[in-house]
Order: structure tokens, then C-alpha cells, then sequence
């Protein structure tokens, strides 16, 4: 028979070897359990990194379009900016264009239109009929011809006809007093 303390250690040793086989697995599932944190802790760290970097390229890719929008908006800015500017110095141009047009227009006038003294020393002229006459006839390119050539001819016959009329009046104011036949110089 088996004594008893040779029982309690045969027992107590089956007892250890239980309990270390069950350590042993424990010690096992706790270093496969260790080994599968290991990993979830590695994929969470690497999904975090991953979407970390996705995070950045977003944020260098938003920042490249706008960057993008903003030299676009400047260059659209400057452009606008070149396209007014030319069009004022156009509009300048045109308008100095149409002020130079214009003077040469009014000195066109100026010298087409005939010398205004004319008209005038002639309307002061005791003969108002005729001084209306002529400006009628200078009026009328057709009655006169040219120009040059009817002022010359009407102011001749304005002297003319004056010295004719007043002569004709001289006479008929001598006629009228003095009967007797001899003139005054008129």
C-alpha cells in the first residue's frame, strides 16, 4: 500500500503539473491575447497614421486650391484691372481723337465761312438795301461765282452806287431848293 505521504506528493505533484499544464495554456492564451493587442494595437496605430497622412494630403490639397483660386481670382483681379485701364486710354484717345476732329471741324468753318467785316462795313453803309442785296447775292453762290471775286465786285459797286445815289440826291435836293436854276456842289 501507499503510504500517505508518498500519496499527498504524488497527488500534490499531479496537482502542480495540472495547475502548471493550466498555467502553461493560460501563459499561452495571455501571450496569444498579448500578441492579438499587439496587432489591434498595430492596425489602430497604422489606420490612425493612414488617416492622419489622409488628413494631410486633404489639407495640402485644400490648401493647394485655394492658393490655386486665389492666384486665379488675382490674375482675373489684374486682368480686369488691364482690360479698364486700356479701355479708359482707348476712351481717352477717342475722345482727344474727336476734340482734334472737332477743332480742325470749327477751323474748317472758320475759314469756309466769308470774312464777317465785310458785312458788317457794309451793313453800316449808308445804303441798306444794298448792303441786304449783297449779303442776298453773297449768299447765293450762283448769282456771284466764287468768293473772292463777288466781294471784290460787290464792294466796287457798293462805292459805286453809293457815289451814283448821292449824287442823284444831291441834284434832286438842289432841284428842290434852290429853283433858280444854279447847284450847290453835292
Amino acid at each position: 500500500p501507499i503510504s500517505a505521504p508518498v500519496t499527498i506528493t504524488v497527488s500534490n505533484l499531479l496537482l502542480t503539473s495540472v495547475a502548471n499544464v493550466r498555467t502553461k495554456l493560460e501563459l499561452e492564451a495571455a501571450i496569444q491575447l498579448a500578441i492579438r493587442e499587439e496587432r489591434e494595437i498595430e492596425e489602430e496605430e497604422k489606420r490612425r497614421r493612414e488617416k492622419e497622412e489622409e488628413e494631410r494630403k486633404r489639407e495640402v490639397e485644400k490648401k493647394r486650391r485655394e492658393e490655386e483660386e486665389k492666384r486665379k481670382r488675382e490674375e482675373e483681379k489684374r486682368r480686369r484691372e488691364e482690360e479698364e485701364r486700356r479701355k479708359k486710354e482707348e476712351e481717352r484717345r477717342h475722345r482727344k481723337q474727336e476734340e482734334k476732329r472737332k477743332e480742325e471741324d470749327e477751323k474748317k468753318r472758320e475759314d469756309e465761312q466769308p470774312p464777317t467785316h465785310i458785312f458788317q462795313k457794309l451793313r453800316m453803309d449808308s445804303n441798306q438795301n444794298f448792303a441786304s442785296r449783297f449779303t442776298d447775292d453773297f449768299n447765293n453762290p450762283k448769282k456771284i461765282g466764287k468768293v473772292g471775286f463777288g466781294v471784290v465786285f460787290a464792294v466796287k459797286n457798293v462805292k459805286t452806287d453809293r457815289a451814283s445815289e448821292q449824287r442823284k440826291q444831291g441834284y434832286e435836293r438842289a432841284k428842290e431848293e434852290i429853283p433858280t436854276g444854279s447847284t450847290k456842289n453835292g
